[in-house]
């Protein structure tokens, strides 16, 4: 076995302030967005059915969205119609780039197995430590207040921000609570299907891994986070292993999970199932 860093950085890179809060202001939009469009069914076949044609994943990705949530072309009665009545809960992350203005830019939007929210949270207190703790360094100061000088440079195309310098009441690594955060929505999650459905013992929560997982840190993060701040258990399985391991109950359509393939041991009804995996062909097996 053997360990490979995620790539990071020491000490931070200086980004313009208000780029930053621009990005944080419109997450809470483009999540609305995201959820708005998945219950539009004449947009998503208007737009997947032709990407359907030429790409047999999304083919089939678009026929299990419209078994589910299109009446007229749905087998499944609707009393049965498990997957329908089931509440969603977005975790979603959206990538931006800067543009030579300083203009952020969004690259892509990440709807599924979003990652690296608890890493970048321990990044970003790595940084705050390292940046307080060698601000006696000349070095490191210097470089740091370089760089701030070359983004406000570029960005207000003033050549006197030559003189700027480091200003510690306004510059800093700014608080990153996406871990909590994170923990927070899938706790939540949970206990709304406690309160909804009352199960007889307490649920737990179901991560969908890819086998041979690579980003198991970001993932483990969560996981101890879920579980020490608001005490759920929590079970990591491939969809390989869930088609060996899980059930759904006939009469109440609740998801249940063994552990193992041993038939001595009781299912445990899922309250949230939190997909790390899912989104690429070969997550898929047959």
């Amino acid at each position: 076995s053997y360990y490979e860093c995620a790539p990071v950085s020491l000490l931070p890179n200086a980004f313009p302030k208000a780029s930053f809060e621009q990005a944080v202001d419109v997450a809470p939009l483009f999540n609305r967005l995201v959820d708005r469009l998945s219950e539009n069914a004449d947009f998503l076949e208007t737009t997947l059915i032709p990407v359907g044609e030429a790409d047999p994943f999304t083919f089939q990705l678009l026929k299990l969205y419209q078994e589910i949530y299109i009446p007229d072309k749905s087998s499944i009665p609707p009393a049965q119609n498990w997957a329908k009545q089931a509440d969603r809960l977005g975790l979603f992350r959206s990538d931006y780039m800067l543009h030579t203005d300083n203009a952020i830019k969004q690259v892509e939007l990440n709807t599924i197995a979003s990652s690296f929210g608890a890493l970048s949270a321990r990044v970003a207190a790595l940084h705050r430590h390292l940046t307080t703790f060698t601000s006696a360094n000349p070095a490191v100061t210097e470089f740091l207040t370089q760089n701030k000088r070359d983004v406000l440079k570029q960005e207000n195309n003033d050549s006197s921000m030559e003189t700027m310098v480091l200003d510690p009441t306004t510059d800093g690594v700014p608080e990153n609570m996406a871990l909590e955060k994170l923990a927070y929505a899938l706790h939540f999650a949970a206990q709304h299907y406690q309160e909804r459905f009352a199960p007889s013992q307490k649920p737990i929560l179901l991560f969908v891994v890819q086998p041979g997982e690579t980003n198991t840190v970001d993932q483990r993060l969560l996981e101890f986070q879920i579980s020490q701040a608001h005490g759920w258990r929590i079970i990591r399985q491939s969809l390989t292993e869930l088609a060996e391991h899980a059930s759904v109950d006939p009469e109440t359509g609740a998801l249940m999970l063994r552990h193992s393939s041993s038939d001595q041991l009781e299912p445990e009804e899922v309250a949230v199932v939190y997909y790390r995996a899912g989104y690429a062909p070969k997550d898929y097996f047959g």
